[in-house]
């Protein structure tokens, strides 16, 4: 409750896995507050899909509030454009509810590629009503223009990856918590998990005392589909791409150049040496270059 006073919005924001849903449901049950719940998905990129859904999470906790408003959207008698529409969201809020509330808004990275929705948030925090808490659970850093003033008046509270990195003492805790006697089945399994808690939680699921740590595909076949459901699934084509690009090389080196770890650091780094050597050649050779726009359609096709 000190810490949702003392800061006007908090964002967590950490890679799938990490725990920052678990942290939000910990974190407002202890702070004692209200709170509504709203986890996105794509539909959400359209504005007024968004600030429907936002509305109705905040009257899933507090069903009385925002009839006049939602009234006024039924009979078109409501701003017409989505960003008006949030700032008198954010009025209703402050004028019908009595009490502060926690709204927690999960998977914002969706948001990511769609602007206008995140207008719409970021007009939210900017006319912030006072009895609000927002909770911010992304992937990403949330590209709200807004956070910035906000952040330069010491108004938020930011964790990422490294506050919710399990340090070994925790990890050793929760392993015991979990039913883990063996000292040295919990150390491998630190050592394995890295201070991941999907992968704590995973592998003490999965750890058989008398088969031995980790019997079986099945604790693969789990990491696996929740890399590919929670992560893979969830990339752009050009993030994809990318991945898939960087994948192949390690492919190259072992399957067809066939060469140790010192030939594929040669290859990883091969981009940055070419890069440096072609900048080098510009600097001494560039004025001396005829007909440039042909030695590039050249050079292009060569490579």
């Amino acid at each position: 409750r000190v810490l949702f006073r003392s800061h006007d919005v908090v964002i967590v924001s950490a890679p799938a896995g990490y725990g920052k849903s678990t942290l939000a449901v910990d974190w407002v049950t202890e702070a004692g507050l209200p709170v509504a719940w709203l986890s996105l998905d794509r539909q959400d990129t359209d504005p007024l899909v968004l600030l429907t859904n936002l509305m109705g999470a905040v009257r899933q906790a507090f069903p009385d509030a925002l009839n006049g408003l939602l009234h006024r959207m039924d009979l078109g008698g409501a701003p017409r454009s989505a960003p008006a529409l949030a700032a008198e969201f954010a009025g209703a809020v402050q004028d019908e509810i009595d009490e502060l509330f926690a709204l927690v808004i999960d998977d914002l990275h969706v948001l990511d590629e769609a602007p206008e929705a995140i207008e719409v948030l970021d007009t939210l925090v900017r006319t912030l009503p006072m009895n609000l808490r927002p909770y911010l659970l992304s992937r990403t850093r949330p590209s709200l223009s807004s956070l910035a003033r906000l952040t330069t008046q010491r108004r938020t509270l930011t964790l990422t990856a490294r506050d919710l990195v399990f340090t070994e003492e925790e990890a050793d805790e929760l392993l015991s918590q979990s039913g883990l006697a063996d000292a040295a089945a919990r150390e491998s399994i630190r050592r394995r998990a890295d201070g991941w808690a999907a992968a704590l939680a995973v592998m003490a699921d999965h750890y058989d005392p008398d088969r031995g740590l980790f019997p079986g595909a099945d604790l693969g076949f789990v990491l696996a589909q929740f890399i590919d459901q929670e992560v893979l699934d969830r990339l752009s084509e050009d993030e994809e791409a990318v991945l898939t690009a960087c994948a192949l090389l390690p492919i190259f080196a072992q399957d067809i150049l066939r060469v140790g770890p010192a030939g594929y650091g040669w290859l990883y780094a091969a981009p940055s040496l070419g890069a440096m050597l072609m900048s080098a050649a510009l600097v001494v050779f560039g004025e001396r270059i005829e007909r440039r726009g042909a030695v590039l359609l050249l050079a292009v096709a060569a490579y």
